[in-house]
């Protein structure tokens, strides 16, 4: 096994998803079957989480690492605002 450290600090300029202009965002992370979630930061454009996440994976490690922006809604599904793919 073998330990992957990710810090999650902040976005910037994300895109209005709801009506007040603004947006609910958080970011999925997932590498192979393991998954992390950073908490939900409301109302802003410009979020700041400050998370730090480990996971244990097998060696070798999956091959790549996803970031998927999600915009948090009260009533219906979540809105994909991004994803990022790193290796």
């Amino acid at each position: 096994m073998s330990t992957l450290s990710i810090d999650l600090l902040e976005g910037r300029d994300l895109v209005a998803m709801d009506r007040n202009g603004l947006s609910d965002p958080y970011v999925v992370i997932d590498i192979g079957e393991h998954k992390k979630r950073s908490k939900i930061i409301y109302k802003t454009l410009d979020p700041v989480w400050n998370e730090s996440f480990e996971l244990a994976l097998p060696c070798p490690p999956p091959p790549l690492v996803h970031f998927r922006l999600w915009d948090k809604d009260k009533v219906g599904k979540d809105d994909r605002m991004g994803i990022v793919r790193a290796h």
